[in-house]
């Protein structure tokens, strides 16, 4: 394998082809965590379901492996079993981006790879973070304010998305 492989920051030996899957998984996550998809449907279960198979193709220690698809399974049967972007959904997934990070940081492989899968997952996160911030609150009553003054107006949501059907939501 690759001299990383005495690297005391070096753990975990993937092959070119693992390499490739990996990266090609990770940017799949990217794009399967938009505020577009509202669990339970989307792709974000099926790109960890395809994950969990890559680690088991893997020689990963028990401890490794058994943190990685603890969070994998979280996550998976959170989004399965949530109706929208739940908070605990959202905790599942960071958990699981946090386990994808540790992992990728200890995998061996040159430095402008580890650099791509970095990117790949705090992109990822960046879209989580845009989720859980993506729909305002429900709070009866809520008064808006525009240019300094009070303007009260009434807002409906829907109760199975949580994003407004009626009303003004002001938008930067």
């Amino acid at each position: 394998m690759l001299d990383c492989q005495k690297k005391k920051s070096c753990v975990i030996p993937f092959t070119s082809l693992q390499e490739e899957i990996f990266s090609s998984l990770l940017n799949d996550l990217v794009v399967s965590i938009q505020p577009s998809f509202i669990p339970p449907n989307g792709p974000l279960p099926n790109v960890f379901k395809v994950l969990q198979n890559l680690f088991k193709s893997m020689r990963l220690g028990l401890r490794d492996q058994a943190g990685l698809f603890a969070a994998t399974e979280l996550l998976i049967t959170a989004y399965e079993q949530s109706d929208g972007w739940s908070p605990a959904l959202i905790a599942a997934t960071q958990s699981a981006l946090t386990e994808l990070y540790a992992f990728s940081l200890l995998a061996c492989v040159s430095s402008s790879v580890k650099d791509g899968w970095v990117e790949s997952i705090r992109l990822a996160e960046t879209n989580l973070a845009d989720i859980s911030g993506f729909v305002p609150p429900v709070i009866s009553e809520i008064e808006i304010s525009f240019d300094g003054g009070g303007i009260v107006t009434a807002l409906s949501f829907s109760p199975t998305t949580s994003l407004p059907t009626e009303g003004a939501i002001p938008i930067t």
